[in-house]
């Protein structure tokens, strides 16, 4: 088992961990580490990239509750030294969050659930169980997210039994088993989710949806958050 340093805080990028294990496998090194501020490509988000002993990390994935560093170059000695790339962190945790606040936004003002999330280098999409969606529900719906980042509500994490977790008010049914790893903005959105999030709703900055369309009799939602939709809207 991995420690993962990432839940204890979202914003940690330099580390240092014990190597306990190095795997050859495909011309590659998978190197597993006693803890880790590398977070692994899971729940939709994408991994952090970075640094070991100033060797390029270049995947990192989770099996089993172990973190493996997936690299080129097969790093020395006992001890690992990590650095994460900050900014595409940052990038990270407010298109996740912001994806959080987006779907809760959705789910209070027209029942809408989220039934498929991706994060792309160039925008985020979700698909919405709703087939008719028009652009004043589009901008109420941008509005009432908006609205969460401007309360700055905080973010917490917590471990709990599904049966335990399925007693919160979430916006969607817990597919998993064990224990489940609730995210909590506020009383704005409880989501079963193993990602790295802001630590408060107002570090995501700004949502702004760029498009809609239908899809498989649902709407598929393109937007952006935070620095992302920033630079978006000084083009």
């Amino acid at each position: 088992m991995t420690y993962k340093l990432f839940y204890d805080d979202p914003y940690i990028c330099e580390s240092e961990g014990k190597i306990v294990n190095i795997e050859e496998k495909d011309n590659k090194y998978e190197v597993v580490l006693d803890k880790t501020s590398f977070y692994p490509e899971g729940g939709g988000q994408p991994c952090d990239l970075g640094t070991m002993n100033g060797i390029p990390v270049e995947y990192v994935y989770e099996k089993d509750d172990t973190i493996y560093h997936v690299m080129s170059v097969k790093p020395e000695g006992d001890t690992a030294k990590c650095k994460v790339d900050f900014n595409r962190r940052l990038d990270n945790i407010q298109q996740h969050t912001g994806e959080h606040l987006l779907s809760a936004a959705f789910f209070k003002l027209y029942g809408g659930v989220n039934c498929g999330f991706h994060m792309g280098d160039d925008y985020i999409t979700v698909d919405i169980d709703m087939e008719d969606v028009t652009p004043l529900m589009v901008k109420k719906i941008e509005d009432e997210a908006n609205s969460y980042i401007y309360s700055n509500v905080p973010t917490k994490t917590y471990f709990m039994s599904k049966p335990e977790a399925e007693k919160l008010p979430l916006r969607k049914a817990i597919k998993a088993e064990g224990r489940i790893r609730i995210v909590q903005l506020g009383d704005v959105d409880y989501s079963a989710c193993c990602g790295t999030h802001v630590n408060r709703t107002g570090e995501v900055g700004i949502i702004k949806v760029l498009k809609t369309e239908k899809y498989k009799g649902m709407t598929r939602v393109y937007f952006k958050c935070g620095k992302r939709a920033f630079d978006q809207c000084a083009k």
